[in-house]
């Protein structure tokens, strides 16, 4: 199936609103682009200067002719441009093409013999061919001469030719080096169109990422109330459960995945397959049992699992779009032979449509504002006995390790921070105790606490067992 059907099959599928299906890139209107004929740069012809630029980068001596595709102005004023540098004084220049001569002499044939001013200079390229079609093809450019250490203002065209002579120029073959730029009609008014088709689906985003946001700080608050610890000492069950699929959610990571070589094969899909992974386990660990205590729970929960729904239909029409730009970009450079697209993106990046961080957006969201609220036990964990930190003392490197794995260093002569290798450890004492992360450990851990507590104690028995007595 070709991509412009592929692409509309794709909106309707995913039952999107009718607000984004009139935001999509209209991939049919947009494929279709003019080509760069009418001034005799075939697709041939810029590919041939596209690979001399290429082959001949790498060298001290400047290339006879180069091409550069760019973009001048702002994302919302667009001007695509093609530069051309043309050396004449070399003879290399006839082991271009016919074609690519015989194109490039045009626009220096009628750059030097329309709108010079008399005294310029005349400069010629090897082997010219007369073309008949050369006024018919040129009449709707203006030219304009700019001599490099020229003080005359740059005159507003649509082609403009700078030249930059390195020598005395006579009658000989003996030219400088030119510098064409022609900005075309078509294609301003394509990439104007395409900038439309950006700008609207910017708005689109900005706006349903904001109620997204906005529910995802809703549902942080409730879930923050509902999760708080209580001043009996004993364990929340709320807390507990949230705790848990907090951890889930994490290992599924369906907005963020683990690894940097994750991250580029990660696609909509794989996130929506690790979203249904992450329902799947919730689901099996049975953590929000069918009873009347996790009511609240269970409504939150739900209001979850409909945000990341939410989230994933933005991400999924967010890349839908994105593929669709690349494959008119690649179709307007295949009939071009440019490289718009490489660049064009280059020169959007600063807009929020070229940029590929939307995923992660979503997820330092939900991070910051939900998992954030539900302590995970893994974030107070002991460096060296990886249990809960109790009683928690903080080294002067800010480190922080649990009483009885100091005390160890310390009887083994160990002054050196496990972490940072500070000269620390024998220094520490009682005020070296975080007694407000000691509270805080007992509140939103009261379990693990007091198990990590007995532990101390029965350490403490088998160490010193006069204690007993």
């Amino acid at each position: 199936m070709k991509f412009g059907k592929s692409f509309e099959k794709a909106l309707e599928d995913e039952d999107l609103p009718e607000e984004w299906k009139a935001a999509a890139i209209k991939y049919k209107s947009l494929k279709v682009v003019l080509e760069l004929e009418s001034l005799g740069l075939t697709a041939e012809t810029i590919k041939n200067l596209l690979e001399s630029t290429a082959d001949e980068s790498g060298l001290a001596q400047s290339p006879t002719a180069t091409i550069e595709y760019r973009f001048d102005g702002t994302t919302r004023s667009i001007q695509p441009r093609i530069c051309f540098t043309v050396d004449t004084s070399t003879p290399q220049i006839e082991e271009l093409s016919a074609t690519t001569r015989e194109a490039l002499r045009d626009l220096l044939q009628k750059a030097n013999t329309s709108e010079s001013p008399p005294d310029s200079p005349r400069l010629k390229l090897y082997d010219p061919v007369a073309n008949a079609d050369l006024e018919e093809r040129l009449e709707s450019m203006h030219l304009a001469q700019h001599q490099k250490e020229s003080s005359s203002p740059r005159r507003s065209a649509t082609v403009q030719i700078a030249s930059n002579h390195e020598g005395e120029i006579d009658g000989h073959e003996t030219g400088g080096v030119q510098t064409i730029q022609i900005k075309l009609d078509s294609d301003l008014e394509f990439f104007d169109m395409l900038s439309g088709e950006v700008d609207k689906l910017d708005t689109l985003q900005s706006r349903e990422k904001s109620m997204v946001l906005a529910n995802v700080n809703q549902l942080g608050i409730q879930v923050s109330n509902l999760v708080r610890p209580n001043n009996k000492g004993k364990q929340n069950p709320d807390m507990v459960a949230w705790r848990q699929i907090l951890r889930l959610y994490e290992d599924a990571g369906i907005f963020r995945p683990s690894s940097e070589l994750q991250r580029k094969s990660h696609t909509p899909e794989k996130a929506a397959t690790q979203l249904d992974w992450f329902m799947d386990q919730v689901s099996k660990a049975n953590i929000l049992p069918e009873t009347s205590k996790n009511l609240k729970s269970r409504s939150l929960y739900n209001t979850f699992h409909a945000l990341n729904l939410a989230m994933l239909q933005q991400v999924k029409f967010h890349s839908m779009n994105q593929q669709a730009m690349g494959k008119i970009l690649k179709k307007f450079d295949k009939r071009t032979a440019l490289t718009a697209k490489s660049t064009f993106p280059e020169f959007m990046a600063s807009d929020p449509f070229f940029n590929n961080g939307l995923a992660q957006a979503m997820y330092y969201a939900l991070a910051s504002n939900i998992m954030a609220v539900v302590p995970q036990l893994d974030d107070f964990e002991c460096p060296v006995c990886t249990s809960i930190t109790i009683k928690p003392v903080r080294l002067s490197c800010s480190h922080v390790f649990c009483v009885r794995c100091l005390i160890r260093l310390q009887l083994a002569r160990e002054n050196h921070c496990p972490i940072c290798r500070r000269d620390n450890v024998l220094a520490a004492d009682s005020t070296n105790i975080d007694w407000a992360l000691l509270n805080f450990l007992k509140m939103y851990f009261p379990k693990e606490a007091r198990e990590k507590q007995r532990d101390n104690e029965r350490e403490q028995l088998r160490q010193n067992p006069w204690l007993r007595r």
